[in-house]
Protein backbone atom coordinates (compact mmCIF):
# COMPACT_ATOMS: atom_id res chain seq x y z
CA UNK A 1 0.00 0.00 0.00
CA UNK A 2 2.86 2.38 0.76
CA UNK A 3 4.17 1.93 -2.78
CA UNK A 4 0.77 2.80 -4.20
CA UNK A 5 0.53 5.89 -1.97
CA UNK A 6 3.94 7.11 -3.02
CA UNK A 7 3.86 6.50 -6.77
CA UNK A 8 0.20 6.50 -7.78
CA UNK A 9 -1.37 9.84 -7.08
CA UNK A 10 -4.98 9.46 -8.20
CA UNK A 11 -7.58 6.95 -9.32
CA UNK A 12 -6.77 7.46 -13.02
CA UNK A 13 -3.21 6.39 -12.39
CA UNK A 14 -4.50 3.57 -10.22
CA UNK A 15 -6.66 2.23 -13.05
CA UNK A 16 -3.79 2.55 -15.53
CA UNK A 17 -1.52 0.67 -13.16
CA UNK A 18 -4.05 -2.12 -12.71
CA UNK A 19 -4.73 -2.32 -16.44
CA UNK A 20 -1.05 -2.34 -17.38
CA UNK A 21 0.16 -5.90 -17.97
CA UNK A 22 -3.07 -7.21 -16.47
CA UNK A 23 -2.08 -6.32 -12.91
CA UNK A 24 -5.75 -6.33 -11.94
CA UNK A 25 -5.61 -10.14 -12.08
CA UNK A 26 -3.33 -10.51 -9.06
CA UNK A 27 -5.32 -8.57 -6.47
CA UNK A 28 -7.48 -10.40 -3.99
CA UNK A 29 -10.67 -8.78 -2.56
CA UNK A 30 -8.86 -7.65 0.61
CA UNK A 31 -6.29 -5.73 -1.46
CA UNK A 32 -9.03 -4.21 -3.62
CA UNK A 33 -10.79 -2.98 -0.45
CA UNK A 34 -7.57 -1.44 0.81
CA UNK A 35 -7.08 0.44 -2.48
CA UNK A 36 -10.64 1.72 -2.40
CA UNK A 37 -10.17 3.06 1.11
CA UNK A 38 -6.86 4.63 0.15
CA UNK A 39 -7.97 6.37 -3.05
CA UNK A 40 -11.67 7.09 -2.74
CA UNK A 41 -13.10 9.46 -0.20
CA UNK A 42 -16.08 10.57 -2.29
CA UNK A 43 -18.80 8.81 -4.24
CA UNK A 44 -18.09 10.94 -7.33
CA UNK A 45 -14.55 9.66 -7.76
CA UNK A 46 -15.66 6.13 -7.00
CA UNK A 47 -18.32 6.33 -9.71
CA UNK A 48 -15.73 7.48 -12.25
CA UNK A 49 -13.48 4.56 -11.34
CA UNK A 50 -16.43 2.20 -11.64
CA UNK A 51 -17.16 3.48 -15.16
CA UNK A 52 -13.54 2.87 -16.15
CA UNK A 53 -13.83 -0.73 -15.03
CA UNK A 54 -17.17 -1.23 -16.78
CA UNK A 55 -15.74 0.01 -20.09
CA UNK A 56 -12.45 -1.84 -19.75
CA UNK A 57 -11.48 -4.94 -21.69
CA UNK A 58 -11.11 -6.95 -18.50
CA UNK A 59 -12.68 -10.37 -18.32
CA UNK A 60 -16.23 -10.31 -16.94
CA UNK A 61 -15.41 -12.32 -13.82
CA UNK A 62 -12.67 -9.84 -12.89
CA UNK A 63 -14.93 -6.88 -13.54
CA UNK A 64 -17.51 -8.47 -11.27
CA UNK A 65 -14.95 -8.99 -8.51
CA UNK A 66 -13.98 -5.29 -8.54
CA UNK A 67 -17.54 -4.04 -8.96
CA UNK A 68 -18.73 -6.12 -6.03
CA UNK A 69 -16.11 -4.52 -3.79
CA UNK A 70 -16.95 -1.06 -5.15
CA UNK A 71 -20.67 -1.57 -4.46
CA UNK A 72 -19.93 -2.60 -0.89
CA UNK A 73 -17.66 0.40 -0.38
CA UNK A 74 -20.29 2.73 -1.88
CA UNK A 75 -22.75 1.55 0.75
CA UNK A 76 -20.23 2.29 3.48
CA UNK A 77 -19.60 5.80 2.12
CA UNK A 78 -23.35 6.46 1.89
CA UNK A 79 -23.81 5.56 5.55
CA UNK A 80 -21.28 8.24 6.47
CA UNK A 81 -23.42 10.95 4.87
Amino acid sequence: MKIFEKFILDFNELFDSLDYSDNYLILKPKAIRALLILYFQTLIDLESFKKKILTSKWEDNNKEKYLKEIDTYEKILMRRL
